[in-house]
Order: C-alpha cells, then structure tokens, then sequence
C-alpha cells in the first residue's frame, strides 16, 4: 500500500470508530472494560513503576490535609496575602514531609505562587 491509501485508511477507521461511540455508546464503553480487564496488571504495574517518591510524599500530604480538615484538627484559615483575593482558601505546602505544616491562600495566589516557582519569578 502506498502512503496516501495508508492515511486515507487510517482516516476511514478514526472516522468509523468515531460514529460506532457514538451510535452504540454501551458498546464503545464494553469494549473499553474488555481492554482494560485485560490489560488491567499491565496498566496498573506501568503505573506503579513510574510513579516517583516525590508524587507519592505529594499525594502523601495532601490527603493528610483532607483528613484533618474532614476531622477537624485542622481549619481553613484566611488567605496569607489578604489583598485581592479569588477563589476558594486552598492548602500549599512548602515542605510535603511535613504534611499538617501548611500556608492558606486563596486559588488565585496559589496559582502565582506557583507560576513563580516554574518561571523561577518571571512570570
């Protein structure tokens, strides 16, 4: 097969699959389960091998967090800033091995604090 009947192929099949989810919605979803029902250790074992310490202390303290405010042992102060606050008070931690050591800031702040962090302050 040339390139060309290649593509205009692989353009058909993107677009038969597409009309056959939407369609028969149940099928598209049961083939889905069926693949991932097979593949599921796989998937799952890929998951685990790339997920680094850092994610893992991350996701760590976060829920740490969501317990102890859930628990009460921890309440949502007011935005650190205090000026031109939006959105909801949200936890940040500067150190994730000390999950209950935390600042509020509202998510407007939150965003520049770390758009601060990713520009290296040119943001």
């Amino acid at each position: 097969m040339t390139e060309e009947s290649l593509a205009k192929r692989r353009e058909y099949q993107r677009q038969y699959r597409a009309r056959e989810r939407r369609e028969k919605p149940e099928h598209a979803r049961a083939i889905k389960r069926a693949s991932y029902a097979k593949h599921a250790e796989e998937i799952n074992k890929r998951k685990r091998e790339t997920r680094d310490e850092w994610e893992i202390l991350k996701n760590s303290a976060r829920c740490k967090v969501t317990k102890a405010i859930r628990r009460g042992d921890l309440v949502r102060g007011e935005c650190e800033v205090g000026d031109d606050c939006f959105g909801e008070i949200q936890a940040h931690h500067d150190d994730y091995s000390q999950p209950l050591e935390v600042r509020w800031l509202c998510k407007s702040h939150h965003m520049k604090l770390h758009a601060e962090d990713w520009t290296g302050g040119y943001s």
